[in-house]
């Protein structure tokens, strides 16, 4: 309840500021207030609709497909409202600095004159923003080609490859084309191992079943690994690790495994996510019985963990979560919450690498962060 309260307090106040800012802006700045009332409470509940139900998962509605068509397309566009709403809270902030900054610098200039040039500004940004991102949103992942150094890494295991796939999040918009695009991509890198790094789907596992099926057949010549995130813990989360187990996925919750290559090994550990505490997602405890002189990999979905990590004695740790700002203005923003946010980090002698998404989350946008498939390869440290 508190966090619900915190919510409709925190997004009740920006969608006012927003809707105030942007009539203010207008040439129709005489609207009544009433108006930007109704507007805001209109973007709250959108998005109440949108995160707080399953009501707009086409899935839901597999056996209807005439239902599921009119969801499929109204998810679409309350998703990507919500997202141009996201844009227009920096913008709105931005556009209201440049205004105060320009009328106390140039006090002569026509009042009337700067809110039609910030809404203007406003307007356009916001619609770019927009556009641009479902643009590197449905256009797909990039492989990212990383080389990670390992110290006293194996002959065995020189070269290496290690898929990594995170934040897929299917769900409301991302359906079976695009993870079969995904599954097609991963089989072309002829990879060693694939990992995913949690937050892969929202929803229920029976209903969403048939669009998350293609990844069982991505193929990899030591297997593929799943730690989980916060987002499989907002849905029955057995349903998800019993549906991964029927896809030949390993599930590594708080433990490990070990890979071995002649006389080399590997251990490949991962922990869930850190939202079901620190007992629980503990990247010590999951190295518990594990060899010593193997090269060392943790799943951690959230990359805060990396302290903990690190010392436990990992090499490499594999993340996801931050989404690397998912689009244009929030990755600017996401440095200031995350020490290590996206792409490749060096903690103590610990390298992390943090995968910026799959897929999308909520707003299908991708502007300027577009969406990666994270082909990493072992390599000696120099």
């Amino acid at each position: 309840m508190i966090k619900f309260l915190l919510f409709l307090t925190v997004m009740g106040g920006l969608a006012l500021y927003v809707s105030a800012r942007f009539v203010a802006h207008s040439p129709w700045p005489d609207i009544s207030r009433i108006w930007i009332f109704i507007a805001a409470v209109f973007i709250v509940g959108l998005q109440l609709l949108a995160f707080k139900s399953a009501f707009l998962h086409p899935a839901a509605y597999q056996n209807t497909p005439w239902i599921a068509s009119v969801m499929n397309t109204a998810a679409l566009l309350v998703y990507t409202g919500i997202g141009m709403f996201y844009c227009a809270i920096l913008f709105t902030l931005f556009t209201d600095i440049a205004v105060l900054a320009w009328g106390t610098l140039s006090p002569t200039t026509s009042l009337p004159a700067l809110h039609r040039a910030a809404f203007i500004v406003l307007v356009s940004l916001t619609l770019f923003s927009t556009v641009a991102g479902l643009w590197h949103a449905f256009r797909g992942p990039v492989v990212m080609e990383i080389a990670i150094p390992v110290k006293n890494l194996q002959k065995s295991f020189k070269g290496y490859r290690i898929v990594q796939l995170s934040d897929l999040h299917v769900g409301p918009i991302i359906h079976r084309a695009y993870v079969e695009r995904v599954a097609n991509k991963v089989n072309e890198l002829a990879a060693d191992m694939i990992v995913l790094t949690g937050d892969m789907a929202d929803g229920h596992a029976e209903q969403l079943k048939n669009d998350m099926l293609p990844l069982a057949d991505m193929k990899s010549k030591d297997g593929t690994f799943f730690a989980t995130g916060n987002h499989e813990y907002y849905w029955p989360t057995q349903g998800w690790l019993d549906l991964y187990r029927d896809m030949k996925v390993t599930s590594l919750l708080t433990e490990h495994r070990v890979i071995r290559r002649g006389d080399g090994k590997l251990v490949i550990a991962g922990i869930v996510d850190k939202t079901q505490g620190p007992d629980l997602s503990n990247p010590q405890a999951a190295m518990n019985g594990a060899p010593k002189d193997a090269v060392k990999i943790l799943l951690a979905h959230q990359p805060n963990d990396y302290q903990r990590a690190a010392d436990a004695g990992f090499d490499l740790q594999l993340s996801g979560h931050t989404h690397g700002g998912q689009f244009f203005p929030w990755n600017l923003v996401v440095r200031f919450f995350h020490r290590y946010f996206t792409g490749l980090n060096k903690h103590q002698d610990m390298y992390i690498y943090i995968n910026q998404g799959t897929g999308f989350w909520g707003a299908p946008l991708r502007g300027f962060v577009p969406p990666e498939i994270t082909l990493l390869t072992l390599t000696p440290a120099q």
